[in-house]
Order: structure tokens, then C-alpha cells, then sequence
């Protein structure tokens, strides 16, 4: 989709949902200070197969990245913890 870190939430959503996608991923690389550090990812929360998704997504860049596992994360559509 190309999108930038200026686009709304409701632009991304929008262009999501023409797209009619099977799928929608969206990568963060977060900051903060020091203590806060690890791989998570969201998911839809009522979503079992997203839950499954999140967390095979989740073993791979732990295992790949040796991150630490902040676990998968359920969540309503436009809500980040």
C-alpha cells in the first residue's frame, strides 16, 4: 500500500479496506527508552486464526532476531498498547 508515517489511521483503514486484502500487516519499529524493548505483535482480538498468525509471526522474528518476547497482543481495530 505504500503508506507513509503521515497518513491518518483512517486513511490506512480506508485504503485496507478497498483492497479488499485477506490480510493486513503493519510493521512498527517503536522507540522509547531503554527498558522498554522486545517483539510484540496485535492482532484483531476476536480473531482466532489472527491470534494463531501473531503468534507464528512472533516465534519467527524472536527466533530470527533474538528479540525479547513481549508475547501477541489482542486488540480492537485502531487501539496500540
Amino acid at each position: 500500500m505504500g503508506n507513509l508515517q503521515s497518513d491518518s489511521l483512517e486513511e490506512v483503514v480506508d485504503a485496507s479496506n478497498e483492497s479488499e486484502a485477506d490480510l493486513f500487516i503493519s510493521i512498527h519499529c517503536n522507540a522509547c527508552n531503554g527498558n522498554a524493548r522486545g517483539t510484540e505483535v496485535w492482532y484483531y482480538h476476536r480473531s482466532a486464526y489472527g491470534e494463531m498468525l501473531a503468534d507464528c509471526i512472533r516465534h519467527q522474528i524472536v527466533d530470527v532476531l533474538g528479540t525479547a518476547d513481549r508475547g501477541s497482543k489482542g486488540a480492537k481495530p485502531g487501539v496500540n498498547g
